[in-house]
């Protein structure tokens, strides 16, 4: 394992919501085709869809 590698989205548990972190410049996240942007957070609910991936 490459020790340089560092995870890229944060899944937490929050006054009983779930949220998503995106704490990379490299990766893209998107719930529901909506970006989150670098350090930026969003709410996640039943059913989101999330993809994940490298940004271009």
């Amino acid at each position: 394992m490459n020790d340089d590698v560092k995870i890229a989205l944060t899944l937490t548990r929050h006054e009983e919501a779930w949220w998503i972190i995106n704490q990379s410049t490299e990766y893209c996240c998107t719930v529901n085709d909506q970006i989150v942007e670098p350090h930026h957070r969003m709410r996640l609910n039943e059913g989101d869809l999330i993809e994940w991936g490298l940004s271009s």
